[in-house]
């Protein structure tokens, strides 16, 4: 009978083990942190040539620096991909043009939708002011760009997807 109990005891225990291994796993699953760094978040929400453009200008140490402090307003790869490849080159050949640009993208201040949404002007980094509203549709516009989805935190602050570039008319550029 000792033998019985002693069998019975030993194959309790090693359900119980191989219960809570794959609890473990699975809370583990469960448990990945998604990306936080900057350039990981752009890449993972579909606006990883923004992030390549902010290598290429040389701004993501400067941003880098910026811990919870910033909102990027990125376009979405797909933007990118709709530009011929010949006026991409020509718009980011000229390194200080192209910090311009994407500094014109980018707030010093972390404002989540709902706090854009309350606002009708902010500040970029360009030293531009640019508009905002919202659509018919009641979705957030900034100048004439549509917020296509945002709130998407990282280390810097907070990142929104616009569904166009940023452009300025020559009147709503700062004067030097």
């Amino acid at each position: 009978m000792n033998i019985q109990l002693l069998l019975l005891s030993i194959i309790l225990i090693l359900s119980t083990s191989t219960i809570a291994c794959t609890e473990t796993v699975e809370q583990g699953d469960a448990s990945i942190p998604e990306p936080t760094s900057l350039v990981d978040v752009l890449e993972a929400k579909e606006m990883g040539t923004f992030a390549a453009l902010l290598v290429k200008a040389n701004l993501l140490d400067e941003l880098s620096s910026k811990s919870d402090e910033i909102t990027i307003l990125a376009p979405a790869d797909s933007v990118f991909s709709a530009i011929d490849p010949a006026d991409l080159e020509k718009m980011t050949s000229d390194s200080q043009a192209l910090k311009n640009l994407l500094k014109r993208h980018i707030l010093d201040q972390k404002l989540a939708l709902d706090e854009l949404a309350e606002m009708t002007e902010v500040k970029t980094l360009s030293q531009e002011t640019i508009t905002l509203s919202q659509n018919e549709n009641k979705q957030l516009q900034i100048v004439d760009q549509v917020v296509t989805e945002g709130n998407f935190s990282c280390e810097q602050g907070l990142i929104h997807r616009l569904n166009a570039i940023i452009v300025l008319e020559p009147s709503e550029t700062p004067n030097p």
